[in-house]
């Protein structure tokens, strides 16, 4: 899936979908080089989508932190 699918299927802005990334709570994408002066692209796996929209349910709660968000998201999607 492109970045730009997966930001608007979760209504997640790039720097936070690239901070999940950080916590582990999104998985890395594959970056694929589009050939010399044309940079890269991002491919997520279809699992981003369940996770960012799992996470985005735990922070509805207002119960769970992002750290505790990202434990229960890799117990999940191991």
């Amino acid at each position: 899936m492109s970045q730009e699918e997966v930001l608007e299927a979760t209504q997640t802005s790039q720097v936070t979908a690239w901070r999940w990334v950080k916590l582990g709570i999104l998985p890395e994408p594959v970056r694929i080089g589009r050939g010399y002066g044309k940079g890269t692209m991002n491919r997520w796996p279809k699992e981003a989508i369940a996770r960012a929209k799992f996470a985005r349910k735990m922070i509805a709660e207002k119960t769970w932190t992002l750290a505790e968000i990202a434990q229960m998201v890799q117990e999940r999607w191991p």
